[in-house]
């Protein structure tokens, strides 16, 4: 079986079989070009080299899944250590891309401002287009007052209470 061979066994017959189907799909090089072969014989050598292939990668793979299995079996809490080091590796970059989007933001904020003082230097308003970008906090906060930090407007529609029946034809709630 192929999966009780060792690791090295396996990395070298992964080589040979990368090596083959590379030489099966490249013609060979000097003048012996003018020899060609019959296209269903060689469909079938490159089939045979891709599947040869295919099955060394998933002896591979087999290999160095029972590893980790056998790693993770033996020291789980190494296991959960390099999971905790993936997620805060993922979670520093995406810190990065959320600083690159204020950053972009507030060039865009300075042109637009630039561009608005230019065209009318007569009025000068004191409100921007877009507030200014806050960076994401980690303490819990409702919609309402994020939405009234950033300046925008919170207006709701009146909510029927149990007695109301709905929109009247003069357009209110019928009491």
């Amino acid at each position: 079986m192929m999966a009780s061979r060792s690791g090295q066994s396996l990395l070298d017959d992964f080589h040979h079989s990368y090596v083959n189907l590379f030489a099966l799909l490249t013609p060979p090089p000097g003048p012996d070009n003018h020899n060609i072969h019959e296209s269903e014989e060689i469909k079938v050598t490159v089939d045979q080299g891709v599947n040869k292939f295919i099955d060394t990668a998933r002896a591979m793979e087999t290999y160095f899944l029972q590893n980790r299995l056998m790693y993770a079996n033996l020291k789980p809490e190494q296991v959960v250590a390099e999971e905790i080091a993936e997620l805060d590796n993922e979670i520093m970059r995406k810190d990065e891309v959320i600083k690159k989007f204020y950053d972009k933001l507030d060039s865009w904020q300075n042109k637009e401002s630039f561009k608005s003082k230019a065209s009318s230097s007569s009025s000068s308003s004191s409100s921007s287009l877009f507030p200014p970008p806050q960076p994401p906090s980690s303490s819990s906060s409702s919609s309402s007052a994020a939405a009234a930090s950033a300046g925008v407007a919170t207006t709701q529609p009146p909510i029927p209470t149990s007695g109301d029946s709905g929109p009247s034809s003069s357009g209110g709630y019928n009491n």
